[in-house]
Order: C-alpha cells, then structure tokens, then sequence
C-alpha cells in the first residue's frame, strides 16, 4: 500500500464495520461469505477522498466510505465498497468478532457455514 493510501485508508474497527453491516441488514442486504476467524485490518475505513484503480485478488480492498467522502472506481475490479445507509458494491463478508454476534441470523449462518467447511473436509478426506 502507498503512503498517500496509507493515510487515506485505515483499518476499520469491529464496531464501526458493525454499524454499516447492521444497516445493511435492516435494509434488507444479506451476507456473501462467512468467517470463522476475526475481521482484523481486513476492513479500511475511508478518511480522505479516494480512487480504485481496480486492484484483484490480494490487492483489492473492502472500504466503508463514511458520508462525504468521495471516491472513484471507474475500475471497481475485486475491490468492494461499504456505502451510506447499508448500501454496497462488492460481497458483504461477516466476522466472528463478538461484536456480530448480536446480528440477525449470525449464530444460524456461522454454524451453517462451520458445517459446509466440515462436510468439505470429509468429502476430501480430512476428517471425520
């Protein structure tokens, strides 16, 4: 990461990520992927205006971009964006930092999704 989007770009925290995505939900927004391990700096949050120049795999970014903040993706790539009132470009990952816990649907999509890496693991031969 430059130094011009490291000062632009910063790791989010648990709960601000928690505030879009509880917004998302109530708005009627789903979750794409499930993670059984913490979120960490997976997840910028926007200081300052920003430009995507469509970055793909371990390059691209997920960003909440706060209200006024302007950004550019011409370029989206595999990059996704966290909007205002829960709106998103991109696949809407989940946690599992407590501070999900509490979310519509959590504890029933996490052991749904723990159940999938499960059956997997039996399918190719790693495990029960």
């Amino acid at each position: 990461m430059c130094e011009m989007t490291k000062r632009t770009l910063i790791p989010a925290t648990g709960n601000e990520y928690r505030a879009w995505l509880g917004m998302h939900l109530e708005s009627g927004g789903g979750i794409d992927h499930w993670y059984d391990y913490p979120m960490g700096d997976r997840i910028l949050i926007a200081k300052w205006s920003f430009h995507l120049a469509g970055e793909t795999g371990a390059k691209s970014m997920r960003i909440l971009v706060p209200e006024g903040i302007n950004w550019d993706a011409t370029y989206l790539g595999h990059n996704s964006l966290y909007l205002p009132e829960g709106r998103v470009i991109g696949s809407v990952p989940i946690y599992s930092n407590e501070c999900f816990h509490d979310l519509p649907g959590y504890r029933e999509g996490m052991s749904a999704a723990r159940e999938r890496r499960r059956e997997f693991g039996r399918l190719c031969g790693q495990g029960e």
